[in-house]
């Protein structure tokens, strides 16, 4: 267990408005990592918030819910941490580059995690929470995570998917905050984004350089576990709908179909977006900026994939993707209506992190520790054609 960590929730703060500055509107377009990318070292602090996907059953008893479980999982950010995962859990953490899809992955994962911060004095504020209702009990919950050691802030953004029926965790998603390229803060300010009238916060001055992994991704054939019943029509389905919500039309520089391919009440936390985007219009003029910004057509180099069955319904596709040298990690939570129609209920995209020795010795140490656990099977898909046609 780490010396001390405190969780305040819900803390409120005025919203710091974007404004338009000199000039006409027409910001040349910069690359996915602009020139001096830094990461914010203060979270923003505004009211919890959620919202319910059509057909959601639940309401602020299984927000709540999900809520006392994220709440355990901070204040632990250890091995304790670990039984709070469901059985068939997975996480992405802030310093992993990869899936971790087995218990003995997470665990030495956590031990890393509690060896490193053994001898510091962390205080842990989850801020600006937000909540979605998913089907079969299942709560999407985003934060960011402000952390100060000593005089020292930082911040990560988190997203966990709760298990309320079961009360555990089954994704852990981490990643640094990025900063918004000024080509996309012009283009929201065009599309009249929320956060340009002051109804959404702004984050406070970026301190930290990115970490990042070397941008080479491995190709892979998707994997899927068949344990939970998941079928080869599921996976090919969930497949065409990641490819459909973002390769393909990117390659059209079609950013309207892809808000299409996203549910009611869906959200996008893009990799060069600090703001967690709620609506069609907010998903919308990220792309606006995005499908435009380069020729994907030649960019896109190869995928990795792993799809999940969350719950009933409710699918997880997991991606490496490299694109132009770098390397991405992509997380669609897919919903699944009763004939076989699905939309994409979140997107979670970010740099991969780049792996510490400290981390790798502690991989080491566990035997067989990637590689799928028991049960899941490499199926002979070819992502890469798959994503590409």
């Amino acid at each position: 267990m780490m010396n001390k960590a405190i969780v305040c929730l819900f803390l409120a703060s005025t919203p710091v408005v974007w404004s338009q500055g000199d000039g006409n509107g027409t910001s040349p377009i910069t690359p996915i990592v602009p020139t001096g990318s830094e990461f914010y070292s203060s979270c923003p602090a505004c009211e919890l918030s959620w919202q319910a996907l059509p057909g959601a059953a639940g309401g602020e008893e299984t927000i709540s819910a999900a809520l006392a479980i994220r709440d355990k999982f901070i204040s632990s950010l250890s091995t304790d941490s670990v039984g709070l995962f469901c059985g068939d859990g997975i996480s992405w953490g802030t310093s992993s580059e990869k899936l971790r899809t087995s218990a003995a992955e997470r665990l030495a994962y956590f031990d890393f995690i509690q060896a490193r911060n053994s001898d510091l004095s962390l205080e842990i504020t989850p801020t600006c929470t937000q909540a979605i209702l998913l089907p079969n009990g299942l709560v999407r919950v985003m934060f960011y995570n402000s952390i100060r050691e000593g005089a020292t802030d930082r911040c990560a953004r988190i997203v966990h998917t709760i298990d309320t029926a079961n009360s555990c965790v089954k994704i852990n998603y981490g990643s640094a905050v990025p900063d918004d390229p000024e080509a996309l803060r012009q283009v929201d300010f065009d599309n009249q984004m929320p956060w340009q009238n002051g109804s959404t916060v702004d984050l406070a001055g970026p301190a930290e350089k990115p970490n990042t992994a070397p941008g080479s991704c491995s190709a892979c054939d998707t994997k899927y576990s068949n344990a939970a019943g998941l079928t080869q029509e599921q996976v090919d389905r969930a497949m065409n709908v990641a490819k459909a919500a973002w390769v393909s039309s990117l390659i059209d520089n079609d950013a309207s179909s892809i808000a299409d391919t996203y549910c009611e009440n869906g959200n996008l936390w893009g990799t060069v977006t600090a703001m967690s985007r709620n609506t069609r219009d907010e998903i919308q003029s990220y792309f606006d900026w995005f499908a435009n910004s380069r020729n994907f057509t030649e960019a896109i180099r190869s995928t990795c994939a792993t799809v999940t069955k969350i719950g009933d319904g409710v699918l997880v596709v997991s991606l490496e993707l490299n694109l132009e040298g770098q390397c991405l990690r992509m997380q669609f939570t897919l919903v699944e209506d009763e004939d076989g129609t699905q939309c994409v209920a979140a997107l979670d995209s970010s740099y991969v992190p780049a792996t510490s020795q400290q981390l790798l010795e502690f991989d080491a140490r566990t035997s067989g520790s990637f590689g799928l656990s028991s049960g899941w099977l490499a199926v002979a898909v070819a992502v890469a054609t798959l994503m590409m046609t």
